[in-house]
């Protein structure tokens, strides 16, 4: 007979997964693996999404690990649209059971100059940056979304994130 799942609990330290139950025992332990060039959604495919920029401001590694560019590449290569802004992850490959396309995200875009400034790339984050702030609308508010063949704002105006990762780009634009 197996005990219920919801007498454990899964404890982390992002290197070690260990399945402890409500008496203290230690009943399966995964011990993660990190030899890997760079990040991916998920162990078992090789989509990235813009979510991996926020694995340095986390902490989980630094913002110049090695994994890190490797990372940006393929998220530059796979999510970034013809306008130059980042989609949140590629919603053809139908990971998320969702149908249909989405605008680029604000927020990714703010991510990516963000990683930009702390791994040196700082002329790709100023222009970046001054491509994103120019979406503003007349009352200097961002939405959620940018449709790039309308350059128009989707989705939710104001949008409390993008204005949030516009600050910690700034932050990282001022040294």
């Amino acid at each position: 007979m197996s005990t219920p799942r919801e007498n454990y609990a899964l404890l982390s330290d992002l290197r070690t997964g260990p399945l402890v139950s409500r008496h203290g025992s230690i009943d399966w332990l995964c011990v993660l693996r990190f030899k890997i060039r760079s990040f991916a959604q998920a162990y078992d495919n090789e989509e990235v999404d813009a979510s991996l920029l926020q694995l340095p401001h986390t902490g989980f590694v630094e913002y110049d690990d090695p994994r890190m560019p490797a990372t940006v590449a393929k998220i530059e290569r796979d999510l970034k649209g013809d306008a130059g802004l980042l989609h949140r992850y590629r919603t053809g490959s139908g990971l998320d059971g969702l149908t249909g396309a989405e605008y680029p995200f604000l927020i990714c875009s703010f991510r990516l100059i963000e990683q930009y400034t702390r791994s040196g790339r700082t002329g790709d984050a100023r222009s970046l940056t001054a491509r994103l702030v120019g979406l503003a609308n007349d009352l200097g508010l961002l939405s959620e979304e940018h449709d790039p063949p309308t350059n128009r704002l989707t989705g939710n105006v104001p949008q409390a994130f993008s204005h949030l990762g516009l600050i910690r780009a700034a932050d990282g634009l001022r040294g």
